[in-house]
């Protein structure tokens, strides 16, 4: 099993300050892969103003159906299957993950679906893994990358 940690992210090449309504300041995750060929991505925001102080886990009487949406609307989860795409090249360093089919999400619509990401390895002088580099490119040459450091 291998865990990454998001750490940095960028939007078309620039520090991702804000351009994600759902990360606002700042994001964070863990992203897992296993060797049975599975995955699962967890991503919240880090941002105060998007994470009521007031909410418990299992909900309570008299907290807002609001303040849960607003967790709902900065989070994601999704696990499922995964493989290299093969009709993409693709080697040990670089290429294109298929995450899908989606068996479970926070977004029902994700259930079912793929999701491409590129990725690149990246590795330090003494060719450990550093980092593990995630690309989506949307549409209108919108490109999110974001950056996982190993933890296990």
């Amino acid at each position: 099993m291998t865990n990454n940690q998001v750490i940095i992210s960028t939007v078309n090449g620039l520090p991702n300050p804000d351009p994600n309504p759902s990360w606002g300041s700042g994001g964070h995750g863990l992203i897992t892969y296993t060797a049975e060929g599975y995955m699962s991505a967890t991503l919240a925001t880090t941002d105060p103003s998007y994470i009521p102080q007031n909410l418990t886990f299992p909900a309570r009487e008299g907290q807002s159906i609001e303040d849960w949406a607003l967790v709902g609307k900065h989070t994601l989860f999704y696990a499922g299957h995964f493989s290299i795409n093969e009709t993409f090249p693709s080697d040990k360093r670089s290429g294109q993950l298929l995450h899908g089919p989606i068996m479970v999400a926070s977004v029902a619509s994700l259930i079912g679906g793929f999701m491409k990401r590129e990725y690149e390895v990246v590795y330090d002088k003494r060719g450990k893994i550093e980092f593990f580099k995630l690309t989506l490119r949307g549409n209108n040459g919108y490109v999110n990358v974001l950056m996982w450091k190993k933890l296990a």
